[in-house]
């Protein structure tokens, strides 16, 4: 319970104007959600014996990793919706922009 309170900053990030503020919810988005993988581990290993406990840890991380897969796209879409991310660079990011920001070899300031 105390780890779903401590992660409702995520729902805010859509809404922030700083770009570093939102870089700082993510980051402790991030270490929350371990909160929720180590609290499943805890709670499943007191109730099975130490026998099963890598075969229990190994079934929540992989159930938690198949979640995370599932849900990302819905989060991608969430935040490509968002006019914190236009603000950055003035283009939408997604994976067309990443890859022609990584080939773009041109020196700064060249038009050509």
């Amino acid at each position: 319970m105390l780890v779903s309170v401590i992660s409702l900053p995520l729902a805010v990030v859509p809404r922030v104007d700083s770009f570093a503020l939102a870089m700082a919810l993510l980051f402790f988005a991030m270490f929350v959600a371990a909160g929720f993988i180590i609290g499943s581990l805890a709670y499943g290993n007191t109730y099975s014996s130490v026998k099963h406990a890598g075969l229990i840890a190994g079934l929540g991380a992989g159930s938690w990793s198949a979640l995370v897969a599932v849900v990302i796209p819905g989060f991608g879409r969430l935040f490509r919706l968002a006019p914190i991310w236009r603000g950055v660079s003035g283009r939408k990011p997604g994976p067309r922009r990443w890859l022609s920001d990584l080939l773009d070899t041109k020196p700064e300031g060249s038009r050509n």
